[in-house]
């Protein structure tokens, strides 16, 4: 195969990939100035702990600062500071149905339980591209006084792939329109990985006050 072949190829697989995301989980308007800016001053501000994140040399206390900022860029974007609503009822279908099964797997079941579970999309933004963080969960506590937890997912569709920097990998989902009983055994499946994160960061925010 020639070099320019694999190229394309390459390049196409790429972009099939970024359409899956966007039709599951849906995406950030990336020519929006306002965005361009802040991306720009989240990476202006990050790249040597970006840099070192992908060497792996960061501390815990360097990632705990460097994601904080990236929960913070993508939760502050115009589609979330000017429309909250979206990230407690995403139009996206994998957003929408993983927030309701965890909730379910939460027992959060009372409407302020329901909208401590917060959904949000960063596909396109500079999380996507350098964390390997395609969307993420924030489940508040009723404790205002406390901090969120943020649990972090990669959406693919390549079938091999294994390892991701990401808390839990998405592989691609059955299409709900063609295969609802399949889709939804896929998101369960995905919930309960969540539910998974989501206590192993509780014992580690519990320790971690005592």
């Amino acid at each position: 195969m020639s070099y320019e072949r694999q190229q394309r190829m390459e390049a196409a697989k790429e972009r099939s990939g970024s359409l899956a995301e966007s039709e599951m989980i849906g995406s950030i308007d990336t020519a929006d100035p306002e965005y361009r800016r802040a991306a720009e001053q989240w990476y202006g501000v990050n790249r040597d702990l970006v840099q070192k994140f992908h060497e792996g040399r960061l501390s815990e206390r360097e990632r705990g600062a460097l994601f904080s900022g990236a929960w913070r860029l993508v939760e502050n974007l115009p589609e979330y500071r000017l429309h909250p609503e979206r990230a407690t009822n995403p139009e996206s279908p994998l957003l929408r149905d993983l927030r309701i099964a965890l909730a379910d797997r939460l027992e959060f079941v009372s409407e302020p339980d329901l909208d401590r579970i917060k959904a949000f999309t960063a596909v396109g933004t500079p999380i996507d591209k350098h964390l390997g963080i395609d969307f993420f969960l924030r489940i508040d506590p009723k404790d205002r006084s406390r901090l969120p937890i943020h649990i972090s997912g990669d959406y693919t569709i390549e079938s091999s792939k294994v390892r991701t920097r990401a808390d839990v990998l998405v592989k691609q989902l059955p299409n709900p329109d063609l295969d609802d009983e399949a889709y939804v055994a896929e998101v369960d499946r995905t919930a309960d990985d969540f539910v998974l994160q989501y206590r192993r960061q509780l014992m580690r925010t519990e320790r971690t006050r005592r």
